[in-house]
């Protein structure tokens, strides 16, 4: 702990890259992982793998995007994760309410090669979803959110649902275990 008060120094937001030694990547990981410093934690690839930042985490925002969808997923399992901040504010709410969720953002400016780059990171994460059990969303299969005849929002462009049976059979089964019914 006194490792991660020593972040006072730095200020509240620390960049953490490759020229950073492991003693102090070690000490901006505690403090960032505590109430301590620093609040605002910037990572390059270095912090991607292999480390806990959930104890005190509630925002993500992946500014570099990767072609694979998993490689995000894996980003931000640094901080989703079981006993992680929005995990115990959900058990100790009695009702669940817009602040104890995980928020995950991805920021791009419209029409540039980064929107590119995310539709086609939805599209791979939804097929994925299907391929592995989840629900097929066909209606919104480039990932558009926005309101209708926002921008993004191509008129007559549609996509049809997929037959149940078709859907049935494309998903497969990675369960090892299932609850009791």
């Amino acid at each position: 702990m006194y490792e991660a008060t020593r972040m006072r120094e730095t200020g509240f937001a620390v960049l953490v890259d490759g020229s950073t030694g492991p003693e102090r990547r070690e000490r901006v990981f505690a403090g960032f992982n505590s109430p301590l410093l620093p609040e605002v934690l910037i990572c390059t690839s270095v912090g991607q793998e292999g480390i806990d930042l959930h104890r005190h985490c509630r925002n993500v925002i992946h500014y570099d995007l990767a072609w694979n969808p998993a490689v995000l997923e894996q980003r931000t399992g640094r901080v989703d994760r079981i006993g992680s901040k929005t995990f115990r504010e959900r058990q100790a709410a009695a009702v669940v309410d817009a602040g104890s969720y995980l928020n995950v953002g991805v920021p791009f400016l419209a029409g540039t090669y980064d929107e590119r780059m995310f539709e086609e990171i939805r599209v791979r994460a939804q097929t994925f979803e299907v391929l592995t059990g989840g629900d097929v969303a066909a209606d919104n299969l480039e990932g558009n959110e926005d309101e209708d005849g926002a921008e993004g929002n191509e008129e007559g462009l549609g996509f049809p649902a997929l037959p149940a049976a078709l859907v049935a059979d494309l998903r497969v089964r990675l369960h090892v275990w299932e609850p009791p019914s």
